[in-house]
């Protein structure tokens, strides 16, 4: 081999190794981020495949083993990022954030009674864990008489910027 076919070969070489290490998404399973909350794949995968998840957010699990719907799991990981939000406001006004299985048994009983048909024994541990930190947050704020209100424009920009990457 000549040195001009060495060179070729070895500049192909090289492309191969960056293509092949650029093809995984596995080096970064982060779906988004809030603050210093980190909400990865597999978490969203696990809270998708909840039906009791399904009701609170809005969507159906599909019966197979099937990808996820990019919108489905979009929902989720809003709904997560709201959670992680809420828990941190919470957080910020001193509350001590702690799953309450009681409070969240109560606050599923409630909704019960809208319609919803599922209890705390239905959730995955990742729904109730979630869910449970989630109630307890949501009460502190009321306790504390915080009003969120609607977002700002402002608002709605720095939740965008904060979740961009």
């Amino acid at each position: 081999m000549d040195s001009r076919t060495s060179a070729t070969v070895a500049a192909l070489v090289s492309v191969c190794v960056l293509v092949a290490a650029s093809c995984g998404v596995a080096a970064n399973d982060v779906a988004a981020k809030y603050r210093d909350a980190e909400i990865t794949t597999a978490t969203v995968d696990a809270h998708s495949a909840d039906e009791a998840m399904s009701q609170l957010v809005g969507y159906s699990v599909g019966s197979s083993d099937t990808v996820l719907v990019g919108s489905d799991a979009r929902s989720v990981m809003d709904f997560l990022l709201q959670g992680e939000a809420l828990i941190d406001l919470a957080e910020e006004l001193g509350s001590t954030i702690e799953p309450d299985e009681q409070l969240l048994a109560n606050t599923l009983g409630g909704l019960q009674a809208q319609g919803f048909t599922f209890g705390v024994e239905d959730l995955s541990e990742e729904a109730r864990s979630f869910l449970g930190r989630f109630v307890v947050a949501d009460q502190a704020l009321v306790e504390a008489g915080t009003d969120l209100g609607e977002p700002t424009e402002e608002d709605l920009r720095f939740v965008y910027a904060e979740t961009a990457d």
